[in-house]
C-alpha cells in the first residue's frame, strides 16, 4: 500500500479480480492516491469493477470522485466508467444517488461539465435519477439556454438513455419555476423521435385526471405514429382515443405511416362508434381500405387473406365491393376468409364454392344489401325466380329499400298474383311501405283473397299508407271473422278517424275467443303507442 504505483500494477496484472474484500478497499484507497497515476489506475479499476454486484455505493461515489479528477485521462476513463454502469443498472444508481455527498458530487460535476460543454456528462446526470434531475434543473436555472441546447441534443435519437427516465426528467422540467428550464424541456419535447420515450410519454394519457392545457398541446405534436402499435394497444380506450385523433390531425405522410396502426387497436371499432364524425371514423377507413387494396392486389394467398381481417366496421364506401371481389377469387382459402368476413358484417351467402363465385349475393340480411347499391336488382331477380321460398321471402323485402328504383313497384304488382300465398302475403308487406297510387289498386284487390294473412297483410299495408280512399275497403272487411283481419282492418280506420273503430277494438277485448282478445289487445297497443310520438 505504499508503494501506490506498484500496487496499482500488480491489481492490474491479478486479472482484475476485485472479488475479494481486501483488494476491492485496496481499489477504493488507490482512487484516494495524491499521485495522478495511481488514480488513473484505480479509475480503470473501478470502471470493470462496475460490472460486480457490491458494494455498489462505494463504487460510484469513488467514479463520482475520479470524474472531476484534474487528470484529463483519469477524468475521462471514470466518467465512461460511470456512463456504462449508470446505463446498465439505472435503478441501483438512483438508490445510491440517495446520499447528499452523491448529489453535491453530481452537482460538482455538472459545473465542470459546463466548462466543458462534455454530452457523456449530462447522459450521466438524466440517469443518475431524481438527484441528477435536481441538479440539472440548478444548473438551467444558473446557465440558461446554454444548457438547455445540450439538453435538447442530449434528448434526440441516438442517445442511449432509457425513455422513462427521460420522459419523467422531462415532465418536471416542463412544469418548472424557471423560465430557461421549461423552454429547453419544451425544445426537446418538439424534437422528440425516439419510440421508447414517446412510449413513456403515453403512459401520461392513462394519467387521472390527463394532461391539459399546454403539455397537452406539446403532446399533440409528437409523432406518435413511430411507436410500435401493439406498445399503443396496451393503454386505455381513452389514451388510445387521443393518440388516434392526433394521429387523424398529422399531415398525409404521416398518415399514411399510421395505416397500420389502426388495424392492430382493439378499441377502434368502440371510438369509431361514439365519435361517428370524428377524425378517427374519418380517416381510420380511408387508411385501411387502401390497405387492403394493396393486398388483394398482390398473388400471395396469405396477403389477400390478411387484407380481410382489416376492412373496417361500419358501411363505408368500398367495403362491400372488396369483400365480394374476395368471392370470385380461384383460392379456396380466399373465398372462405371473403365468406367468414362478410357474415362477419351481417351477411350471411349461399357461396358456389366449385365455381369460386356467388351463386346469389343475398341471404336473410339482404335488405341491408340492397342499401348499398342498385346493382343487386340483378340476383334479387334471380331469387325470386328460384324455388327456394325462405330466399324469395328475403328478397321481396329487399325490393322495398331499392330506393327510387322504378322497377319495384310492377315487380311487387307481379309478385302480389302469384299462386304462393306467402308469396302474395309477403309482397302485400312491401307494397305498403312502398305506397303510391299502383300499390293501392293492387292491394285493394289482396283485400279479396281467399287466404286470410294475405288480407291480413293488405290491411296492415293500407293502414301504413294511410290513405282515406282506402276507408270504404276497410270498413268492408272490419267485420270479417279472423281475429287478425279484423284487428288491422279496425287499427286502420282508427287511425283514418273513425271513432267508432276503437270502441270495437276494445270489444275485442272482451271477446270469449283468446286469438280476438289478443289482436284486440295488440291492436289498441299499437294504437297508443302511435298517439305517444
Amino acid at each position: 500500500v505504499r508503494h501506490w504505483h506498484s500496487l496499482g500494477q500488480v491489481l492490474r496484472l491479478l486479472a482484475l479480480d476485485v472479488g475479494e474484500v481486501r483488494l476491492r478497499q485496496a481499489v477504493l484507497e488507490l482512487a484516494r492516491a495524491p499521485r495522478s497515476k495511481s488514480r488513473r489506475n484505480a479509475a480503470t479499476l473501478l470502471s470493470h469493477w462496475s460490472t460486480q454486484e457490491a458494494p455498489f455505493a462505494e463504487g460510484v461515489e469513488a467514479l463520482c470522485s475520479l470524474a472531476d479528477d484534474p487528470n484529463p485521462q483519469t477524468c475521462q476513463i471514470a466518467r465512461e466508467a460511470l456512463l456504462a454502469l449508470i446505463c446498465r443498472q439505472p435503478q441501483r444508481i438512483e438508490d445510491a444517488a440517495s446520499s447528499s455527498p452523491l448529489i453535491e458530487i453530481l452537482d460538482r460535476l455538472l459545473r465542470r461539465w459546463n466548462e466543458h460543454r462534455d454530452r457523456r456528462v449530462l447522459e450521466l446526470l438524466l440517469f443518475a435519477g431524481s438527484a441528477g434531475h435536481e441538479c440539472l434543473h440548478r444548473e438551467m436555472a444558473r446557465s440558461g439556454n446554454a444548457s438547455g441546447a445540450i439538453l435538447v441534443a442530449t434528448l434526440q435519437d441516438g442517445s442511449p438513455t432509457c425513455g422513462s427516465l427521460r420522459a419523467e426528467a422531462l415532465r418536471g422540467w416542463l412544469c418548472s419555476s424557471s423560465a430557461a428550464t421549461r423552454d429547453a424541456a419544451r425544445e426537446a419535447l418538439r424534437r422528440a423521435r425516439d419510440p421508447e420515450f414517446l412510449e413513456a410519454c403515453a403512459i401520461w394519457l392513462d394519467e387521472d385526471p390527463p394532461p391539459v392545457g399546454r403539455l397537452q398541446a406539446h403532446l399533440s405534436r409528437l409523432p406518435w405514429w413511430r411507436i410500435d402499435p401493439q406498445s399503443i394497444s396496451k393503454l386505455s380506450p381513452r389514451a388510445q382515443r387521443q393518440i388516434l385523433e392526433w394521429i387523424s390531425a398529422s399531415p398525409s405522410v404521416a398518415r399514411e405511416k399510421a395505416s397500420r396502426l389502426f388495424t392492430l387497436l382493439p378499441h377502434l371499432d368502440e371510438t369509431v362508434r361514439e365519435d361517428p364524425g370524428g377524425p378517427v371514423a374519418t380517416l381510420a377507413p380511408e387508411l385501411l381500405l387502401a390497405e387492403c387494396r394493396q393486398k388483394l392486389s398482390s398473388n400471395d394467398p396469405e396477403e389477400r387473406i390478411a387484407a380481410f381481417s382489416l376492412l373496417p366496421v361500419g358501411r363505408v364506401s368500398g367495403t362491400l365491393e372488396l369483400m365480394i371481389e374476395g368471392l370470385s377469387d380461384p383460392r379456396e382459402e380466399v373465398r372462405e376468409a371473403a365468406r367468414k368476413r362478410l357474415e362477419g358484417h351481417g351477411f350471411r351467402l349461399w357461396v358456389n364454392h366449385a365455381e369460386g363465385r356467388p351463386e346469389s349475393v343475398l341471404a336473410p340480411s339482404i335488405e341491408v344489401l340492397a342499401r348499398f347499391d342498385s346493382r343487386f336488382e340483378e340476383q334479387i331477380d334471380a331469387a325470386l325466380e328460384g324455388a327456394d321460398g325462405r330466399r324469395r321471402m328475403r328478397a321481396i323485402h329487399a325490393l322495398r329499400l331499392l330506393g327510387r328504383s322504378a322497377s319495384r313497384e310492377p315487380r311487387l304488382q307481379r309478385l302480389a298474383q302469384e299462386e304462393d300465398p306467402f308469396v302474395r302475403a309477403t309482397a302485400a308487406r312491401a307494397l305498403g311501405q312502398v305506397g303510391g297510387g299502383p300499390a293501392l289498386a293492387t292491394l285493394r284487390l289482396l283485400l279479396e283473397d281467399s287466404d286470410a294473412r294475405v288480407i291480413a297483410n293488405a290491411a296492415q299495408a293500407l293502414d301504413e299508407i294511410g290513405d282515406p280512399l282506402a276507408r270504404p275497403w276497410l270498413e268492408r272487411i272490419s267485420s270479417h271473422n279472423n281475429a287478425r283481419v279484423q284487428a288491422h282492418a279496425l287499427l286502420g280506420l282508427c287511425h283514418l278517424g273513425d271513432g267508432q273503430a276503437e270502441s270495437r277494438l276494445e270489444e275485442m277485448t272482451w271477446d270469449d275467443e283468446e286469438s280476438r282478445r289478443t289482436s284486440g289487445s295488440w291492436a289498441l297497443a299499437q294504437l297508443d303507442m302511435r298517439r305517444q310520438r
